[in-house]
């Protein structure tokens, strides 16, 4: 597969420490992070998440 999936609903927060740890597994696992955001009207909002080097 290409991306690791992590879904969430817009009122949860999620820690600079969790977020690192998923992006962590995916960057280690050659998979992109993708957050997908569920509203409370269960429609979806997907967010990639991709290393960068400056």
């Amino acid at each position: 597969a290409k991306w690791i999936v992590y879904p969430v609903h817009e009122s949860e927060q999620l820690t600079w420490y969790e977020f690192a740890a998923k992006n962590r597994v995916a960057h280690s696992t050659k998979k992109r992070l993708l957050i997908g955001v569920v509203d409370d009207e269960s429609d979806v909002s997907y967010w990639e998440v991709r290393w960068m080097r400056p």
